[in-house]
């Protein structure tokens, strides 16, 4: 399952979640296209960022193929692994601002707003 959802109407976050036995197989990637085109239709003015753990490489491949870049690296905040890094990968330059908010507060990756929009397409394998 996944998708992209609004993070307080300045980032499309981009996520999704595979069974074990579903990865591997190109599910992500069309996850990730589906979604992305989703966000240019709806509002196409934010960016769409992806947030995920350091160590979490094949994620990283996906998202990396997708065009997605390095917009960020730093402490995972929040982590009970105080050596846990995360990355914040985005589709254009984001701003400074805009990246402190996304990967600010005690959890890392700021939860979505109940006001903003609903997330996208949502696919289950």
């Amino acid at each position: 399952m996944g998708g992209c959802t609004g993070v307080h109407g300045v980032a499309w976050n981009l996520y999704y979640r595979l069974r074990p036995a579903s990865q591997g197989q190109g599910y992500a990637s069309e996850l990730v296209r589906a979604a992305r085109e989703w966000a240019d239709r709806v509002d196409p003015e934010r960016p769409v960022v992806a947030s995920l753990l350091e160590h979490n490489v094949r994620s990283r491949a996906v998202v990396e193929r997708a065009g997605l870049t390095l917009a960020w690296r730093g402490p995972d905040r929040g982590n009970p692994d105080p050596s846990a890094v995360r990355l914040l990968f985005a589709d254009r330059t984001v701003a400074e601002d805009v990246v402190e908010r996304l990967v600010g507060g005690e959890a890392g990756m700021v939860a979505p707003d109940a006001r903003d929009e609903a997330a996208g397409p949502t696919v289950e394998p």
